[in-house]
């Protein structure tokens, strides 16, 4: 492997190459940072929407997809229950925003969109990547 190779892969893999957005949580009174989901993150997100309940992937989404002021992960899998006893408007803002991000679309229209800031059994299944 040339230099050349090692420098670019190098590169590559410190780059941080995932959006961010700051959201301000009106719950809350705070502007919260999301980020896209790094991919295996998304992959394993979107499959407890499958194996879990909405709110375990909900609170699973805002773990993984919110940032403190230093851009470092806001908050642990230790917090998933105590956040799911968070606002329900709260959860599901930061979590649209994140899986918006992450090229998953959750509904634009007035019908869909109600539906989807709703944690119900139905309203992950209809969402759809964008990518």
């Amino acid at each position: 492997m040339s230099s050349k190779a090692v420098s670019l892969r190098e590169k590559i893999l410190k780059l941080n190459d995932l959006s961010t957005d700051v959201i301000k949580v009106k719950e809350w009174g705070l502007d919260i940072t999301v980020r896209e989901l790094p991919l295996g993150t998304r992959t394993s997100v979107l499959a407890m929407h499958q194996t879990h309940g909405p709110s375990e992937a909900i609170c699973a989404t805002v773990v993984a997809g919110t940032l403190d002021e230093e851009g470092n992960q806001l908050f642990t899998e230790e917090d998933a229950a105590a956040l799911a006893d968070k606002s329900e408007a709260a959860m599901i803002e930061l979590y649209k925003a994140i899986l918006k991000l992450s090229g998953v679309d959750v509904g634009d229209g007035e019908k869909q969109e109600s539906e989807a800031e709703k944690p119900s059994e139905t309203a992950p299944v209809s969402m759809t990547t964008t990518d």
